[in-house]
């Protein structure tokens, strides 16, 4: 049986598969919430194990991008006078995008400058 991931607002049901063994010790995990205590404690552990977790299995272009992308983007931005979306700091397919779209007069400019000084 797997474990059924719910999205009520987007009506979206996904299931994701898991073995035996863990569905086995999950079910005496669910008895154990039925103290709300324990349940708060047992929310708390499995938002930071899975949250990074279902990060990870994200298509590439809805993953954030690094550092270096959101650096390189913001010296555009500043050089280039252009604006920088929020989609670009948060999706890595928007700053992919953004880079493409300003990369190369970025370069050059620097080009420019470089040459221009004596």
């Amino acid at each position: 049986m797997p474990l059924l991931l719910i999205d009520a607002d987007l009506d979206l049901l996904v299931e994701v598969p898991i073995t035996a063994d863990v569905q086995d010790s999950l079910v005496l995990q669910w008895r154990r919430l039925e103290n709300h205590q324990s349940r708060k404690s047992f929310e708390l552990r499995l938002g930071e194990q899975f949250a990074p977790a279902l990060g990870q299995c994200l298509d590439w272009d809805l993953k954030p991008p690094s550092s270096a992308q959101i650096t390189f983007a913001t010296s555009i931005a500043k050089q280039l006078g252009v604006d920088l979306p929020a989609d670009v700091l948060r999706l890595r397919g928007a700053m992919h995008a953004y880079l493409d779209k300003h990369g190369e007069a970025f370069k050059q400019q620097q080009h420019a400058r470089r040459a221009s000084k004596p």
